[in-house]
């Protein structure tokens, strides 16, 4: 089936597949993914069909692809993220403009983001693999946060994702906070924030819950180090041992995903 779409400042319909618009959501939810995350997450066998659906969406101006032919860069899949044609479908379908208009910029985006981007989309798919999932999950990521029933802790916190894992006995409630690699000044203010919105027990009294459990995904070793003895010392600082966080680095978590053996106390 395909559906007809006119954009303002073209003279002829645009068609794309149902297929394709489920991209465009991938893309508007995750921002920048790859070919080969794309084709998870479309549970798709065919590398060429999807290569297809990609490259009529490029030819359409719904998305553009980042992708360089020299080595080794060339060895890696393609990376895709919406274009004006990929917002103005969104538009088309009543999301709201201000939601919208942070995508104008994807172009300009740091390495750090379009790296986060992938590795969130990783967890996701991670959690989602049948031989992993040992209880249902939800992930909610920063694009779902406005329409969210916790909308408002998670806007005041904006953890790079949102994990609630049930099972018949219990829900496990996590923030996933990626640590881009920025000076130091910049990730002590990131962590202070969390041990700020634990104290202010904000979180508890909008869901009735305890604070979530905080996964710290750090760029190097080096950080992780910092990072877990800055926390330790904030805790102690402000009396908030009840405080639980885990850490991990990038590396780890791409080669064994977030539910290996990676977390460090």
């Amino acid at each position: 089936m395909y559906i007809n779409h006119r954009f303002k400042n073209m003279s002829y319909y645009q068609k794309i597949t149902k297929k394709q618009q489920e991209i465009l959501r991938l893309l508007f939810r995750f921002r920048f993914i790859n070919r080969i995350q794309i084709q998870q997450f479309l549970h798709h066998k065919d590398r060429k069909t999807v290569n297809e659906w990609l490259k009529d969406l490029v030819e359409k101006q719904y998305i553009k692809r980042i992708y360089t032919e020299t080595f080794p860069e060339k060895t890696k899949p393609a990376i895709y993220y919406l274009a004006k044609g990929g917002i103005s479908f969104f538009k088309s379908e009543g999301v709201d403009k201000a939601l919208l208009g942070k995508l104008y910029y994807e172009n300009i985006r740091s390495e750090d983001f379009i790296n986060s981007s992938q590795l969130l989309a990783d967890i996701y798919l991670d959690l989602s693999n049948s031989k992993n999932k040992k209880a249902d999950f939800t992930m909610t990521v920063a694009s779902d946060y406005p329409t969210h029933p916790l909308a408002d802790p998670l806007a005041n916190l904006l953890p790079s994702a949102y994990v609630e894992q049930k099972n018949k006995k219990q829900t496990d409630l996590y923030f996933i906070e990626i640590i881009p690699d920025l000076p130091i000044e910049r990730i002590r203010g990131r962590l202070k924030k969390y041990i700020s919105f634990y104290e202010s027990n904000e979180w508890e009294g909008a869901t009735g819950e305890d604070f979530p459990t905080l996964l710290t995904i750090c760029p190097n070793i080096q950080i992780l180090i910092y990072v877990k003895r800055f926390l330790k010392r904030k805790m102690i600082e402000s009396n908030t041992e009840s405080f639980t966080a885990h850490f991990t680095t990038v590396d780890k978590a791409k080669k064994l995903g977030i539910i290996g053996d990676i977390w460090e106390t």
